[in-house]
């Protein structure tokens, strides 16, 4: 997308460098359930390296603190770890998506769910990922084609 520009009538120049193109993205086929990302957002990946301790930590402590028994006490201990733990996992993935990801993607439930093997935040992670690569493996080999042109008579 090229920047454009306009002349307001007072004389000040506006310009728009904005050439970011969120992705919608449709969740489970609803309608009111729609994600917007930027997808070639190079900036997730610090988010995520940033979260990685996090998620580790919070991993643990929602698989060591299962209930050894099953009275009032253990059960109201593991309710609590799990709200807790899911509060916190919900806000690493908005900061990690730079999107409400948690509200969108997970409504009900926790993130720490079992969907075919994994946790729900991986299975997340893992399919909102894909889209991630396929659009900033597109962006780049745009880029490099383009770089590649003025570059090829220096590098032969």
């Amino acid at each position: 997308m090229a920047s454009k520009t306009t002349k307001t009538k007072n004389d000040v120049v506006d310009i728009s460098l904005s050439a970011i193109n969120k992705k919608k993205i449709r969740i489970d086929g609803d309608d009111n359930r729609i994600l917007e990302l930027n997808t070639s957002d190079l900036g997730i990946f610090g988010r995520l390296k940033k979260s990685e301790d996090d998620i580790t930590q919070l991993t643990k402590d929602a698989m060591l603190n299962w209930p050894e028994d099953s009275d009032g006490d253990a059960m109201a201990v593991t309710a609590k770890i799990f709200e807790d733990t899911d509060k916190r996992m919900r806000e690493i993935m908005d900061f990690i998506f730079d999107a409400p990801v948690s509200e969108l993607c997970a409504p009900t439930g926790t993130m720490f769910d079992p969907i075919n093997g994994k946790f729900r935040y991986e299975h997340i992670m893992d399919v909102l990922g894909g889209v991630y690569e396929t659009d900033i493996e597109s962006e780049v080999k745009q880029m490099s084609s383009r770089v590649k042109k003025h570059t090829d008579k220096y590098t032969k």
